[in-house]
């Protein structure tokens, strides 16, 4: 029998609810989803690359910009948000400001 791991759950919903939403193009609920998490966790990089990517579909690119540059400036070689930004960044017209390291 396996220990019941209530973090584990925790992370697991709290990652996979938002994407469901997501999904289905609820994109207010998945970002007011995400922010319970972030409330918990504020500088946890996954939650915050998929917050920017919601910005990113809902096309509040500002917010995507500095969202994924807040994932990177605590982990510069997160790959995902580094992708995130360079889109950001050409769907903003400014694709040559580029991202660091990527």
């Amino acid at each position: 029998m396996t220990r019941f791991d209530i973090a584990h759950c925790f992370r697991t919903y709290t990652l996979t609810l938002p994407n469901i939403l997501d999904c289905i193009g609820r994109f207010d609920a998945a970002a007011e989803a995400l922010g319970e998490a972030l409330r918990l966790a504020p500088k946890h990089s996954g939650y915050l690359t998929n917050l920017g990517l919601i910005q990113q579909r809902q096309h509040k690119l500002d917010e995507a910009e500095q969202t994924f540059g807040a994932v990177l400036a605590n982990d510069p070689s997160y790959a995902l948000a580094g992708l995130g930004l360079c889109n950001a960044l050409r769907e903003l017209g400014r694709p040559k400001k580029g991202v660091p390291g990527l």
